[in-house]
């Protein structure tokens, strides 16, 4: 999927941010096959070898931390939907922290602005009309 492209017709996913896109690095787009578990699926992507590493890295981590489940009766299909749940519930986390520290950054911002521009009126309003006229020519 590349950058600002709307693919979310056909993939189900939003199209990415120019911030996003910045910040995962892009290849051209090819084909790989991706396997964990036992089970091998062919995809096309864009990512670059390292960023398939880390993906792969993260859902094989997540799925190591379940698989004594698989001794205990669960499939590996079950097995596999429990971590994409549970790699779902992390990202929508991690999306709340992300909105939370976006909004707390405008709103210091904007308290910040509102101080300078008092401290601005403050100064312009203690001087002189003369030295006043001056500045707004």
């Amino acid at each position: 999927m590349q950058a600002g492209r709307d693919n979310s017709k056909t993939t189900g996913r939003p199209k990415r941010s120019e911030t996003e896109a910045r910040y995962w690095t892009r290849g051209s787009p090819k084909q790989t096959e991706i396997s964990l578990g036992g089970v091998r699926v062919k995809v096309r992507t864009d990512a670059t070898p390292s960023n398939l590493k880390l993906v792969r890295d993260l859902v094989e981590g997540r799925f190591d931390e379940f698989a004594d489940r698989l001794e205990r009766g669960m499939t590996a299909h079950q097995l596999m939907v429990l971590v994409a749940f549970n790699l779902a519930e992390d990202l929508i986390r991690e999306r709340e922290k992300l909105r939370f520290l976006k909004k707390r950054v405008v709103e210091n911002g904007e308290r910040l602005l509102s101080r300078v521009e008092a401290r601005l009126s403050r100064e312009l309003a203690s001087k002189p009309a003369s030295q006043k006229t001056k500045q707004t020519r």
